[in-house]
């Protein structure tokens, strides 16, 4: 018996099965399941970072403040949004031109990006020669000029110290300039486009004349070893607390108690030697002039062997003191007494 095709059936043959009706059709026996591409999926950050927050307001602050002594006219400098993105859908809103700064943000690894529009240079630069800021300059097709590079060095040396500023209290940052870009392909800060990034978008107003955006992003990896401080509120430091936390601290170490050891001597011998040591065997050797004794296997004290009062003691003649920033090479483990 021959098996006929229906209506929908031969819609979809000639749709080459992309039919809204084929979709419909499919979808229920789907299941809620989705397909997945390693190539194009990227890590999802559920988390934020509250003290990210206080740090851009901070230096919305610094950099208001700096732009007027930079230029002598106000600018009113927010902060827009924070986002977690790939960095993929970041550089595809960008502009282009678009002045780009790749900064290298120390201790911290990898590299970060200062973004200021090509409208907020060339307003910097009217400014700054006496204009008013509303002449509108043609951006397509041109690099900018080594006036307009002087400038953004300006510009660009006002962001790092106010941002610099603004992590001051939770985690020093030492930020210098890697190198600048006019496209973002080729300023790419993450070793993949589907990579996470942090994109916070400030807004900057001047007086009616201009109304533009510029960012500072960085990847999500790059601020992963600092996460614990990021997340949480920012708090400020009580030094009144400090000093009492330190001195309860100061008391219960010296309560603690450690246990000493000391290494007495090195004995020397094969494995021939060792293997054929029997019971009454002598061991020849000296006891070292200087003995090392130490706590957990780092020395503190440099002593000598003897006795007193028919017991054997250690004379210290020598503590060592690691404040001069010496690392203490392990004691290793040898005889006790």
């Amino acid at each position: 018996m021959t098996n006929m095709l229906s209506q929908d059936e031969i819609d979809a043959l000639f749709m080459g099965g992309d039919s809204p009706k084929a979709e419909a059709k499919a979808a229920p026996d789907s299941g809620g399941v989705r397909p997945y591409n390693a190539a194009t999926q990227h890590r999802v950050v559920t988390d934020n970072l509250h003290a990210l927050e206080i740090i851009n307001e901070r230096f919305a602050r610094s950099f208001r403040a700096a732009m007027f002594l930079l230029l002598r006219r106000t600018a009113d400098v927010s902060v827009v949004s924070v986002d977690y993105q790939s960095y993929s859908e970041f550089s595809q809103k960008m502009p282009a031109p678009t002045n780009l700064n790749i900064v290298a943000m120390k201790p911290l690894r990898g590299n970060g990006l200062i973004v200021f529009p090509a409208a907020l240079i060339f307003w910097a630069v009217e400014t700054l020669f006496g204009g008013e800021g509303k002449q509108i300059m043609k951006t397509e097709g041109r690099d900018f000029t080594p006036t307009e590079h002087l400038v953004i060095s300006r510009l660009l040396n006002h962001a790092i110290n106010s941002y610099q500023e603004a992590w001051k209290d939770l985690y020093p940052l030492e930020i210098g300039v890697v190198r600048s870009e006019m496209m973002p392909r080729f300023a790419n800060i993450t070793s993949s486009s589907n990579e996470v990034v942090v994109n916070t978008t400030f807004r900057l107003e001047s007086q009616g004349v201009l109304d533009t955006y510029f960012n500072i992003a960085f990847p999500y990896l790059m601020v992963e070893p600092v996460h614990g401080k990021l997340s949480g509120p920012l708090t400020e430091s009580n030094p009144e607390e400090e000093r009492l936390w330190k001195e309860l601290m100061a008391m219960e170490l010296k309560e603690t108690s450690v246990e000493i050891q000391a290494k007495l001597l090195d004995i020397g011998l094969t494995v021939e030697q060792f293997m054929n040591l029997k019971v009454g065997d002598v061991l020849k050797t000296d006891f070292p002039d200087v003995i090392s004794a130490g706590v957990d296997g780092i020395p503190v004290m440099e002593c000598e062997f003897g006795t007193m009062d028919e017991q054997r003691v250690l004379v210290v003649k020598k503590l060592i003191n690691y404040d001069n920033g010496n690392k203490p090479e392990r004691l290793t483990r040898g005889l006790k007494r």
